[in-house]
């Protein structure tokens, strides 16, 4: 079993930028809407985390059986801005 937290709050800078994205429940709350600055953080920095996930699922998938079974889940998705909702929404 392999359980991921990448693409999960909170959102990191791995490629050492330093960027920090806005606090979700700021946005998730609707207090006030996104900036265009903040939204394309979050943006970059939610890609960023599935960029960092990439490499160790890579090395887990080449290490797996021919014939073995992979079965993915999730529990839920972010919003990205969508009508106005970023992170887990309320």
């Amino acid at each position: 079993v392999v359980h991921a937290m990448e693409t999960h709050e909170p959102l990191r800078d791995h490629a050492g930028a330093g960027r920090q994205v806005v606090s979700n429940q700021v946005l998730a709350s609707r207090e006030r809407p996104a900036t265009a600055v903040e939204a394309q953080v979050f943006r970059d920095l939610y890609t960023l985390e599935a960029i960092h996930l990439d490499a160790p699922l890579a090395q887990f998938f080449t290490s797996l059986d021919a014939d073995a079974i992979v079965a993915m889940t999730a529990d839920h998705g972010e919003m990205l801005g969508e009508g106005g909702s970023w992170g887990h929404g309320m």
